[in-house]
């Protein structure tokens, strides 16, 4: 594998690192509104 091969294979394990961290931020967010949503919708419906 050439110097060429090796500083591409490292530039796509880089961008799959901040993909894939992106992501996880991305689910955690999601799981957050989800867990909001589920507290307030009782108080929400009181209404």
């Amino acid at each position: 594998m050439s110097w060429v091969g090796i500083v591409i294979a490292l530039l796509c394990l880089y961008a799959v690192t901040k993909v894939a961290g992106f992501m996880i931020k991305l689910l955690l967010v999601a799981v957050l509104l989800c867990a909001l949503y589920w507290f307030a919708a009782p108080y929400l419906a009181a209404i």
